[in-house]
């Protein structure tokens, strides 16, 4: 199965044994080696919560069932609802936004709560 992160790295910086960015690194965007290995590790827990839950009702699942997990658990359930016409609308308002970009900001740039 294959995933996209949204995340580029290049390959020299890239740990093949490992498969994590070395430590130190960062890529164009200036996304350093821990905030994209911290992701990746989101993503090893998340997959891993998936089988989990497919081993306790003890179902082998298929590649199409772990992908619409994944994707279901990823994508909030009030964002991306398809409307009548067939159009995607969003219901998320500007305030929930705007504390998910301050929060990811803070995260990226270490801010405090007095910051």
């Amino acid at each position: 199965i294959e995933f996209t992160t949204g995340y580029r790295i290049d390959a020299a910086k890239w740990d093949v044994d490992k498969q994590r960015v070395k430590n130190g690194c960062t890529n164009k965007l200036k996304q350093s080696a821990a905030e994209i290995n911290a992701s990746l590790l989101r993503y090893y827990t998340d997959i891993q919560g998936i089988f989990k839950k497919f081993e306790v009702q003890e179902i082998l699942p298929t590649t199409e069932q772990i992908k619409k997990a994944f994707n279901t658990l990823h994508k909030p359930a009030e964002e991306g609802k398809a409307s009548k016409d067939g159009t995607e609308t969003s219901t998320k308002s500007f305030y929930k936004a705007f504390d998910e970009f301050v929060c990811d900001c803070g995260q990226r740039n270490d801010w405090t709560h007095s910051t």
